[in-house]
């Protein structure tokens, strides 16, 4: 996952914010909701059409799972449509590169979830932008997900090709860190997600690396690294926090998409990390190893932080 966790001036004002906001239960004058997201899908091909990067099978069954994930959320989506867009440059597009792209793609950010479908490279399952970014323009054109194609229902990036990545990068998108940002600190500002020192990877049940804190680490959530068959889980803190954030910086998202009788609420990373060991990445700081993408998969194996 390569979503730009950020630590800039400011944050920690917009982190106390958004927990008011959470605490209050309200934001802007209105009751912290969810709401139906509308979803568009742009797949990208080679220029003559061929080696498309998922089939529209393989996007209805990947909504499928989404909203099963999402259910217990208060947030659902919608496919509105699918592109198929032949541009062999797009389709192997990468982490730095994608800006082109989004501005030419992109349908109404403002209340439209944009993913794009591609073969990503350097053993990237993903990456997301944050409600918050671009200046808190809830329209930019940058918002969105980008995802490998292979990730989908039936994709050959076993054992991440169930569908969980555009979960989970989906939940960078309405506001979720990872589950082990800041380590044994608890950095994800989520009180009910036991903290975790490190990515977990695979489905290692028991796995405590924060003893001192309080619970096992959370590997059945959709925020951490584990493999797609591992993970099961928003949390109920996690679903405030999304809520919390769509509405206070994304608000349009949903506001004309609510659930019948609810109220309507109102990526440039950082220096790749320097090693491929996970351990030593994760002494480089507490968000080097958040802020870059990570590999979960590449050649069939699992591999740490990626480094350039």
């Amino acid at each position: 996952c390569g979503a730009p966790q950020k630590k800039k001036k400011g944050s920690e004002a917009h982190d106390r914010r958004i927990q008011e906001i959470i605490e209050s239960g309200h934001v802007n004058g209105r009751k912290l909701t969810g709401g139906v997201i509308e979803t568009v899908v742009h797949v990208m091909c080679n220029d003559n059409g061929s080696g498309c990067a998922a089939t529209q099978a393989m996007v209805d069954d990947q909504m499928v799972v989404l909203n099963v994930g999402f259910a217990k959320t208060g947030f659902s989506f919608n496919l509105k449509k699918t592109n198929f867009i032949n541009n062999s440059v797009w389709l192997n597009v990468g982490f730095n590169s994608d800006e082109e792209m989004k501005t030419s793609l992109a349908e109404d950010p403002a209340t439209t979830f944009n993913v794009y479908i591609a073969d990503l490279g350097d053993g990237l399952l993903g990456w997301a932008t944050f409600p918050d970014m671009f200046r808190g323009d809830e329209g930019s054109k940058q918002h969105g997900v980008v995802i490998l194609g292979d990730s989908l229902p039936g994709g050959s990036a076993e054992p991440y090709n169930l569908g969980d990545t555009l979960t989970h990068e989906a939940g960078h998108y309405l506001g979720l860190y990872h589950t082990f940002q800041g380590g044994c600190k608890g950095g994800d500002l989520v009180n009910d997600t036991p903290a975790e020192r490190s990515p977990a990877y695979g489905c290692p049940l028991g796995k405590d690396t924060c003893r001192r804190a309080a619970g096992q680490d959370p590997i059945t959530n959709f925020m951490d690294y584990t493999d797609d068959l591992c993970m099961s889980e928003f949390t109920a803190g996690q679903r405030l926090r999304m809520m919390a954030q769509v509405g206070t910086y994304k608000p349009s998202l949903v506001g004309s998409n609510l659930p019948t009788g609810t109220a309507p609420s109102t990526s440039s990373p950082t220096v790749m990390p320097t090693s491929s060991n996970p351990t030593e990445c994760e002494s480089l700081g507490k968000l080097q190893c958040v802020e870059e993408p990570l590999c979960k998969w590449q050649n069939g194996k699992n591999k740490g932080c990626y480094s350039s």
